[in-house]
Protein backbone atom coordinates (compact mmCIF):
# COMPACT_ATOMS: atom_id res chain seq x y z
CA UNK A 1 0.00 0.00 0.00
CA UNK A 2 1.38 3.32 -0.94
CA UNK A 3 0.64 5.03 1.97
CA UNK A 4 2.20 2.73 4.28
CA UNK A 5 5.73 4.16 6.34
CA UNK A 6 8.56 2.91 5.51
CA UNK A 7 10.53 -0.11 7.73
CA UNK A 8 13.85 1.13 7.68
CA UNK A 9 16.84 -0.43 9.04
CA UNK A 10 17.36 0.53 12.82
CA UNK A 11 21.12 0.49 12.12
CA UNK A 12 20.33 3.57 8.82
CA UNK A 13 18.33 5.25 11.56
CA UNK A 14 21.08 5.31 13.98
CA UNK A 15 23.58 6.42 11.58
CA UNK A 16 21.46 9.75 10.91
CA UNK A 17 21.26 10.79 14.72
CA UNK A 18 23.77 14.16 15.30
CA UNK A 19 26.81 13.68 16.72
CA UNK A 20 26.82 14.54 20.40
CA UNK A 21 29.37 16.99 22.43
CA UNK A 22 32.51 15.41 23.31
CA UNK A 23 32.81 16.99 26.75
CA UNK A 24 35.61 18.85 26.07
CA UNK A 25 36.02 22.38 27.17
CA UNK A 26 35.22 25.54 23.80
CA UNK A 27 38.04 26.80 22.80
CA UNK A 28 38.62 29.93 21.68
CA UNK A 29 37.77 29.10 18.14
CA UNK A 30 33.86 28.42 19.62
CA UNK A 31 33.06 31.54 21.45
CA UNK A 32 32.52 33.68 18.31
CA UNK A 33 29.82 30.97 17.64
CA UNK A 34 28.43 31.24 21.02
CA UNK A 35 28.20 34.60 20.80
CA UNK A 36 26.21 34.27 17.79
CA UNK A 37 24.05 31.92 19.13
CA UNK A 38 23.14 33.68 22.21
CA UNK A 39 22.51 36.47 20.04
CA UNK A 40 20.40 34.70 17.98
CA UNK A 41 18.54 33.52 21.13
CA UNK A 42 18.11 37.86 22.19
CA UNK A 43 14.64 38.75 22.23
CA UNK A 44 15.83 42.19 20.37
CA UNK A 45 17.07 39.66 17.43
CA UNK A 46 13.50 38.18 17.71
CA UNK A 47 11.80 41.35 17.76
CA UNK A 48 13.98 42.36 14.62
CA UNK A 49 13.42 39.45 12.68
CA UNK A 50 9.86 39.33 13.11
CA UNK A 51 9.75 43.17 11.42
CA UNK A 52 8.37 42.92 7.94
CA UNK A 53 10.89 45.66 6.83
CA UNK A 54 14.04 43.72 7.98
CA UNK A 55 12.88 40.64 5.42
CA UNK A 56 12.17 43.36 2.64
CA UNK A 57 15.53 45.30 3.05
CA UNK A 58 17.30 41.63 3.04
CA UNK A 59 15.79 40.68 0.14
CA UNK A 60 15.92 43.96 -1.83
CA UNK A 61 19.69 43.47 -0.67
CA UNK A 62 19.94 39.90 -2.10
CA UNK A 63 18.68 41.13 -5.74
CA UNK A 64 20.75 43.88 -5.86
CA UNK A 65 23.83 41.51 -5.40
CA UNK A 66 22.58 39.05 -7.50
CA UNK A 67 21.86 36.65 -5.37
CA UNK A 68 18.40 36.47 -5.65
CA UNK A 69 15.70 36.97 -8.56
CA UNK A 70 14.14 39.95 -9.45
CA UNK A 71 10.30 39.07 -9.57
CA UNK A 72 6.93 40.91 -9.78
CA UNK A 73 3.18 39.38 -9.29
CA UNK A 74 0.98 38.36 -12.52
CA UNK A 75 -1.88 39.13 -10.49
CA UNK A 76 -3.22 40.31 -7.53
CA UNK A 77 -5.79 38.26 -5.54
CA UNK A 78 -6.89 37.86 -1.57
CA UNK A 79 -3.92 35.56 0.11
CA UNK A 80 -3.29 34.36 3.24
CA UNK A 81 0.16 33.38 4.55
CA UNK A 82 1.21 30.50 6.55
CA UNK A 83 4.44 29.53 7.82
CA UNK A 84 6.09 31.52 4.92
CA UNK A 85 3.84 30.17 2.43
CA UNK A 86 1.00 32.36 0.61
CA UNK A 87 -2.09 31.07 -0.92
CA UNK A 88 -5.30 31.71 -2.22
CA UNK A 89 -7.82 31.17 0.15
CA UNK A 90 -10.62 31.90 -2.44
CA UNK A 91 -9.17 29.09 -4.53
CA UNK A 92 -9.57 26.36 -1.95
CA UNK A 93 -13.49 24.73 -2.78
CA UNK A 94 -14.99 22.92 0.26
CA UNK A 95 -13.54 18.72 0.36
CA UNK A 96 -10.75 20.30 -1.59
CA UNK A 97 -7.76 17.90 -1.98
CA UNK A 98 -3.98 19.64 -0.84
CA UNK A 99 -0.37 17.48 -1.68
CA UNK A 100 2.23 18.98 0.44
CA UNK A 101 5.99 17.10 -0.65
CA UNK A 102 8.39 17.57 1.83
CA UNK A 103 7.57 17.48 5.41
CA UNK A 104 10.38 18.16 7.51
CA UNK A 105 9.57 18.71 11.31
CA UNK A 106 6.92 20.80 10.78
CA UNK A 107 3.38 20.80 9.42
CA UNK A 108 2.47 24.22 10.23
CA UNK A 109 1.25 25.25 7.35
CA UNK A 110 -0.53 21.99 6.84
CA UNK A 111 -2.22 22.26 9.94
CA UNK A 112 -3.57 25.67 9.20
CA UNK A 113 -5.19 24.62 6.19
CA UNK A 114 -7.10 21.91 8.06
CA UNK A 115 -7.87 24.69 10.63
CA UNK A 116 -9.70 27.15 8.19
CA UNK A 117 -10.81 24.61 5.42
CA UNK A 118 -12.42 21.78 4.87
CA UNK A 119 -9.74 19.68 3.19
CA UNK A 120 -8.00 16.49 3.18
CA UNK A 121 -4.43 17.43 3.07
CA UNK A 122 -1.69 14.22 1.66
CA UNK A 123 1.63 14.61 3.27
CA UNK A 124 4.83 13.06 1.74
CA UNK A 125 8.06 12.35 3.06
CA UNK A 126 10.66 9.58 2.96
CA UNK A 127 13.22 10.16 5.59
CA UNK A 128 13.63 8.58 9.14
CA UNK A 129 14.12 12.22 10.52
CA UNK A 130 10.54 12.46 9.69
CA UNK A 131 9.43 9.51 10.21
CA UNK A 132 10.47 9.20 13.35
CA UNK A 133 9.34 12.74 14.26
CA UNK A 134 5.81 12.30 12.65
CA UNK A 135 5.04 8.98 14.82
CA UNK A 136 5.92 11.18 18.11
CA UNK A 137 3.14 13.94 16.69
CA UNK A 138 -0.94 13.98 16.93
CA UNK A 139 -1.66 15.11 13.75
CA UNK A 140 -5.02 16.71 12.85
CA UNK A 141 -7.85 15.11 11.30
CA UNK A 142 -7.41 15.14 7.96
CA UNK A 143 -4.20 14.38 7.86
CA UNK A 144 -2.77 11.30 5.96
CA UNK A 145 1.13 10.82 5.64
CA UNK A 146 2.81 9.06 3.00
CA UNK A 147 6.66 7.73 3.60
CA UNK A 148 7.92 8.53 0.39
CA UNK A 149 8.96 10.92 -2.65
CA UNK A 150 8.05 12.72 -4.86
CA UNK A 151 10.13 13.03 -8.19
CA UNK A 152 10.67 13.64 -11.80
CA UNK A 153 9.94 9.50 -13.34
CA UNK A 154 9.13 6.97 -10.69
CA UNK A 155 12.17 5.19 -9.52
CA UNK A 156 14.13 4.79 -6.70
CA UNK A 157 15.91 7.89 -5.07
CA UNK A 158 19.05 8.42 -3.24
CA UNK A 159 18.25 11.29 -0.21
CA UNK A 160 21.79 12.50 1.27
CA UNK A 161 21.37 15.12 4.29
CA UNK A 162 22.44 18.90 3.30
CA UNK A 163 25.59 19.93 4.34
CA UNK A 164 25.12 23.78 4.63
CA UNK A 165 27.52 26.27 3.66
CA UNK A 166 29.53 25.74 6.90
CA UNK A 167 30.08 22.59 6.86
CA UNK A 168 27.34 21.75 9.23
CA UNK A 169 24.95 18.62 8.56
CA UNK A 170 21.25 19.35 8.49
CA UNK A 171 19.03 17.24 10.72
CA UNK A 172 15.98 17.21 8.64
CA UNK A 173 16.93 18.51 5.15
CA UNK A 174 17.80 16.06 2.38
CA UNK A 175 18.72 16.39 -0.86
CA UNK A 176 19.24 14.43 -4.46
CA UNK A 177 20.94 16.93 -5.77
CA UNK A 178 23.47 19.34 -3.64
CA UNK A 179 27.61 18.50 -4.24
CA UNK A 180 27.21 19.10 -0.44
CA UNK A 181 27.10 15.90 0.69
CA UNK A 182 28.68 12.92 2.97
CA UNK A 183 30.02 10.04 1.46
CA UNK A 184 27.85 7.04 2.51
CA UNK A 185 25.47 8.83 4.14
CA UNK A 186 22.59 8.24 1.06
CA UNK A 187 19.21 6.61 1.37
CA UNK A 188 17.16 4.88 -0.90
CA UNK A 189 13.26 6.15 -1.24
CA UNK A 190 10.72 4.72 -3.16
CA UNK A 191 9.74 7.94 -5.33
CA UNK A 192 7.06 8.36 -7.89
CA UNK A 193 5.39 11.74 -10.20
CA UNK A 194 2.44 13.43 -8.85
CA UNK A 195 0.14 11.75 -11.43
CA UNK A 196 1.66 8.71 -10.25
CA UNK A 197 1.16 9.18 -6.88
CA UNK A 198 -2.73 10.80 -7.72
CA UNK A 199 -3.63 7.77 -9.91
CA UNK A 200 -2.52 5.49 -7.11
CA UNK A 201 -4.91 7.34 -4.97
CA UNK A 202 -7.44 7.18 -6.80
CA UNK A 203 -7.70 11.04 -6.92
CA UNK A 204 -8.79 12.61 -10.61
CA UNK A 205 -7.56 16.10 -9.46
CA UNK A 206 -5.83 18.43 -7.01
CA UNK A 207 -6.78 21.79 -5.62
CA UNK A 208 -3.46 22.44 -3.75
CA UNK A 209 0.48 21.15 -4.45
CA UNK A 210 3.19 23.25 -2.43
CA UNK A 211 6.61 21.13 -3.63
CA UNK A 212 9.39 21.86 -0.69
CA UNK A 213 11.90 19.19 -1.94
CA UNK A 214 15.45 20.80 -1.91
CA UNK A 215 16.05 20.76 -5.55
CA UNK A 216 14.13 18.00 -7.02
CA UNK A 217 11.03 20.58 -8.07
CA UNK A 218 12.00 21.39 -11.37
CA UNK A 219 12.06 17.56 -12.40
CA UNK A 220 8.66 17.49 -10.48
CA UNK A 221 7.45 20.29 -12.21
CA UNK A 222 8.19 18.71 -15.91
CA UNK A 223 6.30 15.71 -14.61
CA UNK A 224 3.27 17.63 -14.10
CA UNK A 225 3.12 19.53 -16.99
CA UNK A 226 3.03 16.54 -19.45
CA UNK A 227 -0.72 15.58 -18.02
CA UNK A 228 -3.72 17.46 -18.42
CA UNK A 229 -4.48 17.58 -14.63
CA UNK A 230 -2.50 20.04 -13.39
CA UNK A 231 -3.03 21.58 -9.80
CA UNK A 232 -5.36 24.72 -9.47
CA UNK A 233 -2.98 26.22 -7.19
CA UNK A 234 0.90 25.25 -7.13
CA UNK A 235 3.53 26.43 -4.20
CA UNK A 236 6.85 26.33 -4.84
CA UNK A 237 10.42 27.04 -2.64
CA UNK A 238 12.69 26.86 -5.60
CA UNK A 239 16.54 25.84 -4.81
CA UNK A 240 18.37 28.00 -7.41
CA UNK A 241 20.83 28.84 -4.77
CA UNK A 242 22.24 25.51 -4.74
CA UNK A 243 25.34 26.00 -7.14
CA UNK A 244 24.28 23.60 -9.57
CA UNK A 245 20.94 24.66 -10.54
CA UNK A 246 21.41 28.56 -10.70
CA UNK A 247 18.89 31.52 -10.90
CA UNK A 248 18.59 30.78 -14.27
CA UNK A 249 17.07 27.40 -14.17
CA UNK A 250 14.12 28.88 -11.91
CA UNK A 251 13.99 31.89 -14.34
CA UNK A 252 13.44 29.55 -16.96
CA UNK A 253 10.27 27.04 -14.83
CA UNK A 254 8.74 30.12 -13.92
CA UNK A 255 8.32 30.84 -18.00
CA UNK A 256 7.31 27.32 -18.05
CA UNK A 257 4.69 27.72 -15.77
CA UNK A 258 3.26 30.84 -17.17
CA UNK A 259 3.03 29.37 -20.70
CA UNK A 260 1.30 26.08 -19.00
CA UNK A 261 -1.47 28.99 -17.57
CA UNK A 262 -0.43 29.53 -14.32
CA UNK A 263 0.11 33.47 -13.09
CA UNK A 264 2.75 34.32 -9.97
CA UNK A 265 0.64 35.94 -7.24
CA UNK A 266 2.70 35.21 -4.23
CA UNK A 267 6.31 35.99 -3.26
CA UNK A 268 7.50 35.21 0.14
CA UNK A 269 9.48 37.17 2.14
CA UNK A 270 12.64 35.33 1.49
CA UNK A 271 11.67 35.69 -2.14
CA UNK A 272 12.42 31.61 -2.68
CA UNK A 273 8.69 30.24 -2.55
CA UNK A 274 6.50 31.31 -5.13
CA UNK A 275 2.85 30.71 -5.23
CA UNK A 276 1.22 30.27 -8.55
CA UNK A 277 -2.42 29.69 -9.73
CA UNK A 278 -4.16 28.85 -12.90
CA UNK A 279 -5.81 31.57 -15.04
CA UNK A 280 -6.87 29.12 -17.73
CA UNK A 281 -9.58 25.93 -17.41
CA UNK A 282 -7.93 24.90 -20.56
CA UNK A 283 -5.58 21.50 -20.00
CA UNK A 284 -3.13 21.12 -22.50
CA UNK A 285 0.39 19.14 -21.69
CA UNK A 286 3.53 21.82 -22.02
CA UNK A 287 6.06 19.65 -21.50
CA UNK A 288 8.12 16.95 -23.53
CA UNK A 289 7.22 13.53 -21.01
CA UNK A 290 10.44 12.12 -19.07
CA UNK A 291 12.57 9.67 -20.63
Amino acid sequence: MMGAPLSLPTAVVNSLIPMTSTGLQPSDDARPKRLQAQLKSSRLYRSIKGSRWYWRVKLFLKRLSGRELWLRRDTTIPTRESDQWLYAPDAVPADAIVYCFGVGDSIDFEAALLDEHSVTVHAFDPTPTTLNWIESQHTPAGFEFHALAVAGKDSTLTLYPRVRRRGRRSETMWTAVSDRIEPNSGIEVPAFTVPSIMRELGHSHVDLVKLDVEGAEYDVIDAMLVHANLPTQLLVEFHHRFEQIGKERTRQYIIKLNNAGYDLFGISRTGRELSFIRNRTESTPTAKPPE
